[in-house]
């Protein structure tokens, strides 16, 4: 979008082809989860245009990932993970994200949009110099008021008695454990929180706790459901393009969609149930996990104002980053394979804290 959150009119020139054809050999992925990765000139390769991506079949095997037979490696020995392309019908999908993303924008720089404080993976590790400790704590937490009564070395002390990191390293509660009802408070994980993250998810989605189907976030919001059918029409636009490339894929995904009770179809014509937003939001390396296996998910970004840099879409394992800007689409197993941004650099801009120049839908 353009300046003050209008949408722009100017796009990137279309490029010619698909990219080059990339094969990776994955590294060991354990110490990835929940880390912040940075692109290292030399030792990652960045690639700004389009380009296919493939890894080694025998380096990791998943489910409906097996090449087609339109590839050149209809062998089966490479599984296809990424495609990063220009959008196809560029004027339909400007034309149709312009109509939601006005009202989103609007909600965000208003406050109106929910807090979410969850503590995903994504989040990263919890920068304590960020932590603000308010003395309005959910009940059951309020002895964790008293560590404002103190100054000094005392303040140290009563920092560390009263708020508590979770072993994950993203979360924290405030409460003291000498007080037993803050022990069983604790005990109750959404009691964790991290700090406000800029990501929400429309659509829908399986509750963790029931298995049963749920609206997201933003499309329980009224404003947000008013506009939806121009965020379904933009998405329609991106898996027409996705189907002619990837059939095999795009068939698994519809057919499943189809067979599962996914609730209300807010994104129809399509294999997908659900979106995110961010803003000016670097998610730390994690992995898509409630996606289907062998299901590919879409990622696209708006620069709002003046330019950014950074915020490269990181594949660590495979020491790979891709420089995602207007007028490019990105499909991505994201459910199988981990993914974060590097540092994301935001000139400053009027309306955005800290100068939020960047968002990305996916």
């Amino acid at each position: 979008t353009g300046a003050g959150g209008r949408p722009s009119h100017s796009r990137r020139k279309p490029r010619r082809g698909c990219g080059p054809t990339i094969i990776v050999e994955p590294m060991p992925e354990q110490s990835l989860a929940g880390q912040f990765t940075t692109y290292i000139p030399g030792r990652d390769v960045l690639y700004s245009h389009p380009l296919q991506l493939y890894v080694r079949a025998g380096a990791r095997k998943v489910p409906g990932l097996a090449a087609t037979a339109a590839n050149p490696f209809a062998t089966g020995d490479f599984n296809h993970i990424l495609s990063f392309e220009d959008i196809a019908d560029y004027d339909t999908w400007q034309h149709h994200m312009r109509g939601y993303l006005e009202v989103f924008l609007d909600l965000y720089r208003r406050n109106k949009l929910p807090v979410n404080r969850d503590g995903r993976q994504s989040a990263g590790p919890l920068d304590m110099s960020a932590v603000k400790l308010s003395t309005e704590h959910p009940e059951g937490q309020g002895d964790g008021d008293a560590m404002h009564e103190h100054r000094g070395i005392d303040r140290v002390l009563s920092f560390a008695r009263f708020v508590h990191i979770h072993p994950c390293g993203r979360k924290y509660y405030i409460g003291d454990l000498n007080n037993d009802k803050t022990r069983k408070s604790m005990s109750f994980m959404k009691g964790w929180k991290s700090l406000p993250i800029p990501s929400w998810s429309g659509g829908h989605k399986a509750n963790t706790e029931g298995g049963q189907i749920v609206k997201n976030q933003l499309s329980r919001k009224e404003e947000i459901a008013g506009v939806e059918g121009h965020l379904a029409n933009a998405a329609a636009a991106l898996w027409k393009q996705f189907k002619q490339g990837h059939q095999e894929a795009a068939a698994m995904m519809e057919r499943y969609k189809a067979e599962h009770a996914c609730g209300e179809d807010l994104l129809p014509g399509t294999g997908w149930n659900a979106y995110t937003v961010n803003v000016n939001f670097r998610t730390a390396c994690h992995l898509d996990r409630k996606n289907v296996k062998g299901s590919y998910s879409a990622l696209v970004v708006f620069g709002l104002g003046n330019l950014f840099s950074g915020g490269f879409y990181m594949l660590p394992q495979y020491k790979i980053g891709v420089d995602i800007k207007d007028g490019t689409v990105l499909f991505h197993t994201s459910g199988t394979d981990y993914h974060g941004n590097s540092d994301l650099h935001l000139p400053d801009a009027a309306g955005f804290p800290g100068g939020g120049q960047a968002s990305d839908c996916d």
